[in-house]
């Protein structure tokens, strides 16, 4: 069983959902990309430190918490998707090489994935602390830890000003050009309204002398 909202479960929820595992030994697979992927790194619910201290104390032993490490690049969801999955195989004891996911549609939930960029100058220095405190967890946690922990919670890609001034100008001229297809979409609205209001009252104009 897969789904991405998991990893927000507060501990009540988690309970409710071994409940219904009862007399199974349930492992637990935490899928880990850098915080620079997220779109609010260090939030409660998804902090990795609090989502492996919930889902730890739900499997008792430390070993039954699988960590699989996935690097993201800027730019290539796919390729991130193909690590995770694979790392997944390696835990559960199965191959993915005629398993792909191309054809399967990415959850709207998944997007930490989706995402991963390269972070503004002035937030570089908070995502590495995040980072240094998710290694030093993970590397002291004593759980079944898949991938490079360097490689994945290492310095963040750190965007250049002048990409970012691009990116802005594009999402701006973006921007305008909604508002403006809106406005005229609003227009055309406008004026079937007035046809409508006149032909109505045309009718009703028309029905008066009959009533």
């Amino acid at each position: 069983m897969s789904q991405p909202l998991l990893c927000r479960a507060t501990r009540p929820e988690i309970a409710l959902l071994l409940d219904g595992l009862a007399g199974f030994e349930v492992h637990v697979v935490v899928t880990v990309t850098s915080p620079h992927a997220w779109t609010a790194p260090g939030e409660p619910e998804t902090d990795l430190c609090q989502v492996l201290d919930r889902w730890g104390a739900a499997v008792r032993k430390p070993e039954r918490l699988h960590v699989v490490l996935v690097e993201t690049e800027p730019g290539q969801p796919a390729r991130a998707r193909q690590s995770a999955w694979r790392g997944v195989g390696r835990v559960a004891g199965f191959g993915t090489a005629s398993l792909r996911l191309d054809a399967v549609p990415q959850s709207a939930t998944a997007r930490p994935l989706a995402l991963a960029r390269a972070v503004p100058p002035e937030r570089a220095a908070v995502v590495r602390t995040i980072a240094r405190t998710w290694a030093d967890r993970i590397e002291a946690g004593g759980y079944d830890v898949h991938g490079d922990v360097a490689a994945v919670l290492g310095d963040p890609p750190v965007a250049d000003p002048a990409d970012r001034a691009a990116d802005l100008d594009r999402a701006l001229h973006d921007a305008l050009r909604e508002i403006e297809r809106l406005a005229r979409r609003n227009d055309c609205l406008e004026q079937q309204v007035a046809q409508t209001d006149r032909r109505r009252r045309g009718l009703r104009r028309r029905l008066t002398p009959v009533a």
